[in-house]
């Protein structure tokens, strides 16, 4: 009994202490953070896209609105802007505009860099649209995806 007491004490030392044996690095400084998606969300494996948070924006500048991905080089994401308010939250292809019947500007960004980095893209555009200029709305999301339509993100902002 005493030697199983002493194993039991001898192991919760050794949990305590964190990982041992051959299997287990010490790395450096402070552990590596994963990445993240603007939502949260950790970046996966597979194929992913994401876009940056848009700041709020002043009317009559010219703002840039970037994320990045993993897809192939050159590939070819959408990025759809939409009045935010109820519809919007529906929208996740520029089809789902016709059928929320939603005002919505579509632009088209290149996924540019070298793999295994992460690509990045971006758009820049202005509040000169008539999506932002004939709406009362000052809150806007912005949804960018691939072509094939099954990998999204979003971004809320105003235009004051």
């Amino acid at each position: 009994m005493r030697n199983f007491c002493l194993l039991l004490l001898c192991m919760i030392a050794l949990a305590g202490a964190g990982c041992t044996g051959p299997h287990a690095t010490a790395l450096p400084g402070p552990a590596a953070e994963p990445l993240l998606f603007t939502n949260g969300s950790n970046v996966t494996d597979g194929l992913w896209i994401s876009m940056n948070r848009i700041p709020d924006q002043e009317k009559g500048v010219p703002f840039t609105i970037t994320g990045s991905t993993n897809l192939p080089a050159k590939s070819i994401v959408e990025v759809i802007i939409v009045p935010s308010g109820l519809s919007a939250a529906k929208i996740r292809r520029l089809d789902d505009c016709v059928t929320e019947r939603q005002k919505c500007v579509l632009y088209f960004a290149r996924a540019n860099g070298t793999a295994p980095a992460p690509l990045r893209w971006s758009i820049t555009t202005d509040d000169s649209m008539n999506l932002f200029r004939n709406t009362t709305a000052d809150e806007f999301t912005a949804i960018v995806e691939n072509v094939d339509g099954n990998l999204t993100a979003r971004s809320r902002f105003a235009i004051r």
